[in-house]
């Protein structure tokens, strides 16, 4: 999914997105595992934050609970909401509800310009499931591309939109 706060969502917004969205149904990042393989789509997410402004946040919710999210963190603002530090351009958010040892972990990830990171903590009261979340259900009853109406985002408390689409494998 992407989530905008450009309200109303114009063609000139929405098109753009719809674009970011086929392309992430049906990239390996829907089959991906492990953190390691989901960094490896890092970059890619970090030059469409770069290039669609509009754009807040990219992410995949996975069929076991797992949550994948890139942020662009634009300014002060962005960056003080998130405790990042200067300098800070880019959060990855990372949930694993179940790793291989039975536990479940959250890591917060704050990327400099050039992807280099510079801190990550594991916040221990955040819980998220994208599997309740309106865009998810909605995703995965549709073969096409959704668009929620306007609400407040989980993390951020900003108001816009999420589009999102079901992943080829129906696992995501």
């Amino acid at each position: 999914g992407v989530q905008t706060c450009a309200l109303p969502i114009s063609e000139h917004l929405r098109v753009p997105a719809e674009v970011v969205i086929d392309w992430l149904s049906s990239a390996p990042l829907t089959e991906a595992a492990t953190i390691e393989e989901r960094l490896q789509t890092l970059r890619a997410m970090a030059r469409v934050l770069d290039k669609q402004e509009h754009l807040t946040a990219i992410y995949i919710g996975y069929d076991n609970g797992d949550f994948f999210l890139v942020r662009g963190l634009r300014n002060d603002a962005d960056r003080e909401l998130f405790k990042a530090p200067p300098g800070a351009r880019y959060l990855m958010q990372h949930i694993e509800l179940t790793d291989k040892k039975g536990a479940g972990g959250v890591r917060f990830v704050m990327f400099d310009g050039e992807l280099k990171q510079l801190t990550s903590t594991s916040p221990p009261d955040f819980k998220f499931d994208a599997r309740t979340r309106p865009w998810y259900i909605d995703a995965l009853k549709s073969s096409d591309i959704i668009h929620t109406a306007p609400y407040v985002f989980f993390t951020t408390g900003k108001v816009g939109v999420t589009i999102a689409r079901r992943a080829a494998n129906e696992r995501a």
